[in-house]
């Protein structure tokens, strides 16, 4: 099989056609110039250093040479290879808090665009490892597989708001039990949990089933937004913050104890919203790595020395061949 890797670079042979047509021009000015001095094969007699054939040969050369150095540019690849090329990662599941109490400004702008803004930097700093993507309020929703393609990741994350719940409230273990459902049993020692939330739940069973997942070799992180003294809850409806059934308003207040209690139940670390995102990427390096996608790919053989030797070697027969006659009796025999 023949292809060239950098077809652009073919477009230069047009140049081809201006340099052949100034070549021309040339050869038509000398013979009008000798015209003028008199017969042509009068005027040949009285320059016999002169030979018509040295020029043409130069120009030949000097063409043949610029078309294979725009080959060479271009990389002609021919034949092909098989190599067996593996990742290795881990597999990372993103349970993302979308409750309402996520639209909270205690944390600038929102909760949610916080949470979103660490998802992208982690995401930035990963390369082999799957991503999944849960969201989750009242109920948990799996909305992106474990994948490689972390551009269909943050397509979604971009996307997502409170209003993706059909029920409102915060239920971690929904969220954890997902997640598992989302992992392959066989690789417990090469998954995490990243949990991200403001802790606000309202069940009592999340530790537990986290250290279910722990047991199973499963790594649970938490990150935590929102502050102590809490915040109101927007309504994009209405003008005024979101209050309970007997009409108080709403404080929403991150519980950080409890995201503590599930991160080191989850055997992870807690971080809060101003967490540096290298921290834990460190701890996610630090885990083993599995084989995640083992595939054959192609791979061509690149010719471009070739032509651009033979190139060389046709520049340097050009600068050998002098315009006037020469002593050198083989030149005189190829070139005359």
């Amino acid at each position: 099989m023949y292809r060239f890797e950098h077809t652009m670079y073919l477009y230069a042979l047009v140049l081809m056609v201006p340099l052949a047509m100034a070549f021309w021009g040339y050869w038509r000015w000398r013979k009008q110039s000798k015209l003028r001095l008199g017969e042509l094969s009068l005027v040949d007699r009285l320059m016999p250093q002169q030979t018509h054939r040295k020029h043409i040969t130069k120009f030949v050369l000097i063409s043949l040479a610029f078309v294979l150095l725009v080959v060479s540019f271009a990389n002609p690849q021919m034949g092909i290879h098989y190599e067996k090329a593996s990742r290795e990662g881990i597999e990372i599941a993103i349970a993302l808090d979308i409750s309402n109490s996520m639209l909270a400004q205690d944390v600038k702008p929102t909760r949610l665009d916080k949470a979103k803004h660490i998802v992208h930097q982690l995401l930035g700093n990963l390369s082999n490892d799957k991503v999944g993507l849960i969201v989750f309020a009242g109920t948990a929703y799996p909305i992106v597989p474990l994948t490689l393609d972390y551009g269909a990741v943050e397509m979604m994350l971009d996307n997502v708001e409170p209003s993706f719940a059909s029920m409102q409230g915060t239920v971690i273990s929904d969220a954890v039990a997902e997640s598992l459902r989302m992992f392959n049993s066989k690789n417990a020692k090469h998954q995490v949990l990243l949990l991200i939330t403001d802790g606000e739940d309202h069940d009592d069973v999340a530790v537990k089933i986290v250290q279910t997942a722990a047991k199973a070799g499963i790594v649970v992180h938490a990150i935590g937004l929102g502050t102590k003294e809490g915040s109101t809850i927007p309504q994009a409806a209405l003008q005024e913050p979101k209050r309970d059934k007997a009409g108080k308003i709403i404080i929403s207040k991150i519980d950080e104890n409890l995201l503590k209690e599930i991160a080191k139940a989850g055997n992870g670390n807690y971080y809060d919203e101003d967490m540096d995102i290298t921290m834990l990427v460190d701890e996610l390096n630090k885990m083993d790595k599995q084989a995640l996608e083992q595939r054959i790919t192609r791979q061509y053989e690149s010719q471009f020395q070739y032509f651009l030797i033979l190139a060389l070697i046709l520049l340097t027969l050009e600068f050998l061949i002098l315009e006037r006659k020469t002593t050198w009796t083989f030149v005189n025999k190829l070139f005359g």
